[in-house]
């Protein structure tokens, strides 16, 4: 009764029930086909790729610790980096399930961090040099901020005191760096680990029922799916594109603060996050519920992702030499009103359109 209600007249109940039980119209999903689709074809493939990506990382930061003076090793290890940090651009906005329990995306990368707390707190566990630090799993007590890629990217950066120095201080740091390393594969490992197996959270949102405490039914697991898709283009919007915006029009200018920008990453999480984006949407079917009165939006959209690609690509020189002029600005401006007019277009047109209320996501109020 509670979900017909949201229907308005008897057609669109009749509509909406249909949708919530697996009768979807010609070239529309299902909720419950949704979900599968998305789960099974984008969210899992690419938890994979984060686990792949830290265990490399953790390989290579040991095999560099083990001798630090090899350039092809430290460069090994430089790209391993990067890899996991386009890797975690790909599912950070599933502000649902595994990457959210137990805190594990705080721990596996502490940002926006504008107090500089992962900074001071690791200058000091540095210069304790305390050995059970570098045990395995010593880090589950530690604070968030010293646990992941905000820490590592911060050793890795540091040319004052590069891994491949010699002293007591520099061969700590290294194998700090590679308990860090370590301890990033054994999260992605339970993120990945966490969606698998008849209690995991594929099987939670894929067998949705009175007995299931998080979803109910399939238009439930469908719901989250969209949200996440929502979250991720606002994350775009509002962490990435408007403070490069806002940084270059202050008066004076002053440097964004993004995400990754120490080790000049800010642009790859940004394209992979657009990419993995634009290929959540295409898995979730969203665009054939396009009402037939807007026939545009199918056009838009493409473009739309296409546009975003094009300029996340063009992000990588206006980072290393930020510019207010004006095809900088138009870039930046035009990156704003594509993330937001698609944000509008599933929110208000689209996921209604597939009988999905979506209210409010976890962003609202920030």
């Amino acid at each position: 009764m509670a979900f017909s209600k949201r229907c308005a007249g008897a057609l669109a109940s009749l509509a909406c029930f249909c949708l919530s039980q697996g009768a979807a119209g010609a070239g529309q999903k299902s909720h419950g086909e949704l979900a599968l689709d998305v789960i099974d074809s984008h969210i899992l493939p690419r938890v994979q790729e984060l686990e792949t990506a830290a265990g490399r990382l953790a390989a290579d930061l040991e095999a560099f610790c083990a001798t630090p003076g090899d350039p092809k090793l430290r460069s090994r290890a430089g790209a391993s980096f990067k890899e996991t940090v386009r890797a975690l651009g790909a599912v950070d906005f599933l502000r649902f399930g595994p990457l959210t329990e137990k805190t594990r995306l705080e721990r596996f990368y502490f940002w926006p961090d504008p107090r500089s707390v992962a900074s001071r707190q690791l200058a000091a566990l540095l210069a304790e040099r305390n050995p059970a630090l570098l045990e395995p799993g010593a880090f589950a007590g530690r604070s968030a901020a010293v646990q992941g890629l905000g820490a590592l990217e911060i050793i890795l950066d540091d040319t004052a005191q590069p891994l491949a120095a010699e002293g007591e201080d520099a061969h700590y740091k290294c194998a700090f760096a590679s308990a860090v390393g370590k301890n990033l594969a054994a999260i992605a490992g339970e993120i990945r680990a966490a969606w698998s197996g008849p209690h995991g959270w594929r099987a939670k949102m894929l067998e949705p029922g009175s007995d299931n405490p998080l979803y109910r039914d399939a238009s439930e697991s469908a719901r989250e799916i969209v949200k996440s898709l929502l979250v991720g283009l606002q994350l775009a919007q509002d962490r990435q594109v408007v403070p490069r915006l806002e940084s270059v029009t202050a008066a004076p200018p002053k440097p964004a603060r993004l995400p990754f920008a120490r080790s000049h990453l800010g642009a790859d999480y940004l394209e992979s996050a657009l990419r993995s984006l634009e290929a959540m949407f295409e898995a979730t079917g969203l665009i054939a519920y396009t009402p037939a009165d807007k026939a545009w939006i199918r056009d838009w959209v493409r473009r739309a992702f296409d546009s975003l690609l094009t300029d996340a690509a063009a992000v990588r020189q206006f980072d290393r030499e930020p510019s207010g002029d004006a095809k900088s600005l138009a870039m930046l401006r035009r990156m704003r009103f594509n993330l937001n007019g698609l944000r509008q277009i599933v929110n208000r047109v689209l996921a209604p359109a597939a009988g999905l209320i979506l209210g409010f996501n976890e962003l609202d109020g920030d």
